[in-house]
């Protein structure tokens, strides 16, 4: 959903009931200024904490020693 500045202003009543993104642009410019994204009634991090992970610790530790690997292999030219 896009909406200019002014409309905005007007009815600022538009942000407690967003389900959707809103493009807020300067009408003049034609250039979106702020993008806004709804807000839930649950925080951040309590649905972080509510949702179950899908990595497992040793799936992430083999990722990090793949990724440091392939790094070291870039930088010191190892191609084996």
């Amino acid at each position: 959903m896009t909406i200019s500045i002014g409309e905005l202003q007007k009815n600022i009543a538009i942000l407690k009931t967003l389900q959707e993104p809103l493009e807020v642009i300067d009408k003049r410019t034609k250039k979106i200024v702020a993008i806004i994204y709804p807000t839930h009634q649950e925080s951040i991090t309590q649905r972080f904490k509510n949702r179950k992970s899908d990595i497992v610790i040793e799936d992430l530790e083999s990722a990090i020693e793949k990724a440091q690997y392939e790094n070291l292999k870039d930088e010191y030219d190892l191609s084996h």
